[in-house]
């Protein structure tokens, strides 16, 4: 069983500043909260989040900021994904670890949601 997001999730709506706050399930079946602020949104081009997992006393584990740059090719659009840790704290080790799989799983998943959808609004 691999790595999955769970199906809660909160979503603010304020493009800046907004909140993302959801579940996810390590493939050992542990659930972590977490927790991401949009801190920029430039549409269709940029997303900035600064993401992180909190210990059980709300103190985060880690947190990362994650750039997302899309550019259009015509058929195809670019993407690039960069991931860069803000702050490490002791015990952070193993979910930075699980960070990377989870961004590999996501990747995957969102590669395998686009090729379903060839065809189906063309």
């Amino acid at each position: 069983m691999g790595a999955e997001a769970l199906r809660h999730a909160l979503l603010q709506g304020r493009p800046e500043g907004g909140l993302w706050t959801y579940k996810f399930r390590s493939p050992e079946g542990i659930e972590h909260d977490c927790r991401a602020v949009y801190r920029e949104v430039d549409p269709p081009r940029k997303l900035v989040l600064e993401g992180s997992v909190p210990d059980p006393q709300g103190k985060p584990f880690f947190v990362i900021r994650q750039t997302l740059l899309l550019e259009d090719k015509g058929e195809e659009t670019g993407m690039v994904l960069e991931v860069n840790v803000l702050q490490a704290n002791p015990g952070s080790e193993p979910y930075l670890e699980g960070a990377k799989q989870g961004f590999g799983l996501t990747l995957s998943n969102l590669e395998e949601y686009l090729q379903s959808q060839k065809g189906v609004n063309g």
